[in-house]
């Protein structure tokens, strides 16, 4: 990444920054979202002028606003970033490329919960900081949505919807379980859900 499109993209985002973003509160729904496989199709890279470009071919975020969407009629629902983006362009560029619909509801981001897991590849990375994240805050109601999160506890498969790659949020399917979740989590804010473990296996 160039030092060029890093700083159109910090000019970005700074045009963009708002204070709408909701106060974290671990008792109501939580996502942890990723961002390739998940709100589009391909790996991201940046040219030049700070443009991001998939090697798909297709378009950046195609499926935020769907997401956006699917979310409107569940507004307790809290956002988590949890993708390698962070640690190359920061959180709040990151955050910033997000449309508002998704942007305001997010509330943290898994960046800071690499420490000792740099030997790993990064699908097992992802998953590793998600369930650190996940246990640090105690968060009651999450579900990780992400294609490549591969080191999962048995007992935590239930929290992760693993989308596929060539497909991302267009899969019915994918679309269908993330409904399901919302549908039975998400639909009132008070109600409970299966707490994460106290002891997580590593």
């Amino acid at each position: 990444m160039s030092n060029e499109g890093q700083s159109v993209l910090a000019r970005k985002a700074a045009a963009e920054a708002n204070d709408d973003s909701q106060v974290a509160d671990w008792a109501r729904p939580t996502l942890y979202l990723g961002y390739g496989g998940v709100l589009h199709v391909g790996a991201g890279a940046m040219d030049p002028h700070g443009q991001i470009l998939l090697d798909s071919g297709r378009r950046p975020f195609e499926y935020a606003d769907l997401l956006g969407e699917m979310l409107a009629s569940f507004p307790a629902v809290q956002i988590v970033i949890s993708c390698g983006w962070t640690e190359t362009l920061g959180d709040i560029i990151t955050k910033n490329l997000l449309p508002s619909t998704l942007r305001k509801r997010v509330v943290a981001t898994t960046t800071s919960l690499s420490a000792g897991l740099e030997h790993l590849e990064e699908g097992d990375r992802r998953a590793l900081r998600i369930l650190r994240h996940a246990r640090a805050v105690h968060a009651k109601r999450w579900l990780a949505i992400d294609p490549r999160a591969v080191a999962i506890p048995t007992g935590y498969r239930k929290h992760f919807l693993v989308t596929r790659e060539d497909e991302a949020l267009g899969s019915i399917d994918t679309q269908q379980q993330l409904e399901s979740w919302l549908d039975r989590n998400a639909s009132d804010a008070d109600k409970g859900d299966v707490d994460v473990q106290t002891q997580f296996p590593f």
